[in-house]
């Protein structure tokens, strides 16, 4: 094998060897995002998750399908149940 394939070779490996490292990191924070939807036991944060995350709706759009004409609420609600969810998650450390 000449220089220059050996080369390409050993850049190769260690580029498959940083893929392989970022699809683990990938599947870590699968896992992390996966145990933080199963951990929420708020019906209305279950809702505003969904319609944020997965229907892709803005804020505003999910204030309204939950009565409110107010932008910031769905944000709020969700933001503070982030922030009671972080505390929880630190006292368990």
């Amino acid at each position: 094998m000449n220089k220059a394939k050996l080369d390409q070779y050993k850049y190769l490996i260690r580029e498959k060897e940083l893929l392989n490292k970022r699809l683990d990191n990938c599947n870590k924070e699968i896992k992390d995002i996966e145990a933080f939807f199963n951990s929420v036991d708020d019906r209305v944060i279950e809702q505003i998750i969904h319609l944020k995350f997965i229907d892709n709706q803005t804020w505003q759009a999910i204030s309204l399908s939950l009565g409110s004409a107010s932008e910031s609420y769905s944000r709020n609600l969700f933001y503070r149940y982030l922030e009671k969810y972080n505390a929880r998650q630190q006292k368990s450390i």
